[in-house]
């Protein structure tokens, strides 16, 4: 005969909950994030996934820092990401400052609501588009080596170091750079003159801007040469190159701060 099921003898079904979902040391939503993250990025296939998804304590989990209950940094550089971050983060939006993966294959990063991010490393990615203008708190940017074509900074007022080399950007809007900008790398895109001249006389018309500091530029490698000849330009210089030689130099003594060094492609100052 066969026995009966009584109430108290009811079949559990999908095995135990998931250690995550019993997080105790970030809200759940911040967690579900991280999940999203893993979940769109192969994370079964990271090089290194020690702790993810099987540890409640996110801050045990690989490249993930915690600060005052919340998620402030991830650190997955090199490990193997593969697919698109897209808007995964977002709910990391209050907290989040530090973020590296760089030497992945990721394709896609929405950053429209990361407005607290501070440092942001996505170098040797396959990106194609990337809009940081939201992420007005970024001081450090380095997202060479991937897809771009267009990259807008002119918002990113606090940036102290820009990388953006080795893309396929075609102009380069520096107009929102102010006198915290240490390096600007931007070689290796591919600019026509046109472009590398906008750029050079966009930091040549704000020169007063950068009194307090002694930046580097290197608008080198696969871009154009800058239009003229590198010479004294005073009291007007005629053309970029020109420019740049008083940039560097400050021949007639104006007072504004000289560029520490300055690379183009077909030479180098000083």
């Amino acid at each position: 005969m066969r026995a009966r099921i009584t109430g108290t003898q009811v079949r559990r079904r999908g095995g135990p909950e998931p250690l995550w979902k019993r997080v105790t040391d970030v809200p759940i939503g911040e967690a579900l994030a991280l999940v999203q993250l893993y979940n769109a990025t192969d994370g079964a296939n990271w090089t290194d996934n020690t702790n993810w998804l099987t540890d409640p304590i996110v801050g045990n989990w690989n490249g993930v820092t915690v600060a005052g209950g919340h998620v402030t940094g991830i650190n997955l550089h090199d490990n193997s990401l593969a697919g698109a971050i897209g808007s995964t983060l977002n709910p990391l939006a209050g907290s989040l400052t530090k973020l590296w993966f760089y030497g992945n294959q990721v394709t896609t990063l929405d950053l429209s609501v990361l407005t607290s991010l501070t440092t942001l490393h996505c170098a040797s990615n396959d990106i194609d588009t990337l809009d940081p203008s939201a992420a007005t708190n970024l001081g450090f940017l380095d997202c060479a080596g991937n897809n771009l074509i267009i990259l807008d900074v002119s918002l990113l007022s606090a940036l102290t170091y820009l990388n953006c080399s080795s893309n396929d950007i075609t102009t380069l809007d520096l107009s929102g750079l102010n006198n915290t900008i240490v390096k600007i790398q931007a070689q290796d895109n591919g600019m026509l003159q046109s472009a590398v001249d906008s750029s050079i006389l966009d930091i040549w018309t704000r020169r007063a801007d950068w009194d307090d500091a002694t930046p580097e530029l290197n608008i080198g490698g696969t871009n154009a040469a800058p239009t003229g000849t590198y010479q004294d330009g005073y009291p007007t210089p005629l053309d970029e190159l020109e420019m740049l030689h008083d940039l560097i130099f400050d021949d007639d003594s104006q007072g504004f701060q000289t560029w520490a060094a300055i690379s183009w492609n077909g030479g180098s100052a000083p």
